[in-house]
């Protein structure tokens, strides 16, 4: 039971259930795991003995725990503090580190101390909000029941469901996500992160997904960039302060790629029919990514294996997009190429590599012919981006 304020600015008794682990909490240490150093030293202005217990916990993990504990004059020990830090031992790497302090302790607890004075104001319901990310407002990564808790939630809203051995493998790598959020939104360092659907998956799984590759080579038909550094610099002197292509209206919608590593073909189909709009009186249509993964093989790309945004490019260039209407829904996987079905597939005229490491240029490009398809490191920040200015320092 707590208090909360309701939007009239008065007290109101609130109840939060949560399920009650098997085994409670302990809050005092287990003192027949530490081993005495023989070390004191001052804290809180006590003078304290140190203890220290060591824990394997599984390979390459090592859970470090030191207790202090003054002794009072009647010869009583009592806890003074305690710190736990989970680290990998081949690399130094700390993924957990916990103080407690205790300030006041005694041996003797009266009844009323742990009475509820009015429980029937509790009625047993629900509290948590159909959100996940609300959910987790009430939970504590340090606390393992709450952690249990949290990726029950997490796993039932995003309709996952792991067996014994995967399951706690993808809650280990949800725990360190969830701790790596709100260690980075501490920091209030312009943008927010939170937990999504990627905040259970592997490395490899993550960069399967991440799949548009660098060029490295110059395809038949990419132009040049139509204008020299010295244009570039003169003609930046005049571009706008501010140009957002949005509010033009020629900017698709955010998509899902799903479990394709298919990202080259929607930054692809979204330059085209962006740069198409802006010819055709702000009319955005909506092109078939699906196409461009069946099809674009024999260009150099790979379907949901990854591809090239020049080789997407020389595709289209040939063949064109047909809308997702004519041509069948996105599925997620490699599909048979049905491009000689369509009749009025979309075209482009050309295309050209913007002068590389040009800001200048890049705003040219993005006043004059944009939109522009980039490729963008998707570093962990990326992964869980969720709003505001993106700026990954690291």
């Amino acid at each position: 039971m707590h208090p909360i304020t309701t939007e009239d600015m008065t007290n109101e008794e609130k109840c939060l259930f949560t399920s009650a682990p098997e085994e409670q909490m302990d809050f005092l240490p287990k003192v027949f795991e530490f081993q005495y150093t023989g070390q004191t030293m001052t804290l809180f202005d006590k003078v304290v003995d140190v203890w220290v217990n060591t824990d394997k916990d599984e390979p390459k993990i090592l859970e470090e725990t030191t207790l202090y504990v003054f002794k009072t004059d009647a010869g009583i020990d009592l806890p003074v503090q305690i710190v736990r830090k989970t680290k990998n031992y081949d690399n130094g790497e700390i993924s957990a580190h916990t103080i407690t302090n205790y300030f006041d302790f005694t041996d003797e607890i009266s009844e009323e101390e742990v009475t509820v004075e009015d429980e029937d104001i509790c009625e047993k319901s629900n509290d948590f909000d159909e959100n996940v990310k609300t959910d987790l407002k009430f939970f504590h990564p340090d606390i393992p029941e709450e952690l249990d808790a949290a990726f029950e939630r997490y796993t039932s809203h995003h309709g996952k469901h792991y067996q014994d051995n995967e399951h706690q493998i993808r809650k280990a790598i949800f725990e360190k996500k969830w701790r790596m959020v709100e260690e980075h939104n501490r920091k209030n360092l312009g943008f927010k992160i939170e937990l999504n659907k990627f905040s259970d998956k592997t490395d490899e799984e993550l960069k399967y997904l991440a799949r548009t590759f660098p060029s490295k080579r110059q395809v038949p038909n990419m132009l040049s960039f139509p204008h020299t550094l010295q244009e570039i610099d003169e003609l930046a002197e005049k571009l706008p302060e501010n140009f957002d292509l949005r509010i033009e209206g020629v900017i698709s919608p955010i998509k899902d790629q799903g479990g394709c590593g298919s990202c080259w073909a929607f930054a692809t189909t979204a330059a085209v029919e962006g740069a198409i709009a802006r010819t055709n009186g702000d009319r955005l249509l909506d092109l078939s990514e699906q196409s461009l993964v069946d099809c674009a093989w024999g260009f150099g790309d790979e379907g949901c294996n990854g591809g090239f945004l020049d080789d997407s490019m020389e595709y289209v260039l040939s063949h064109g997009i047909p809308t997702e209407m004519d041509y069948g829904v996105y599925k997620e996987n490699d599909g048979y190429c049905s491009i000689q079905n369509m009749s009025s597939p979309y075209r482009i005229r050309g295309f050209a590599q913007v002068t590389p490491h040009n800001p200048n240029a890049l705003k040219l490009a993005l006043v004059k012919y944009g939109p522009v398809a980039v490729i963008v490191h998707a570093s962990d920040l990326m992964t869980l981006y969720s709003s505001g200015l993106f700026y990954d320092f690291e």
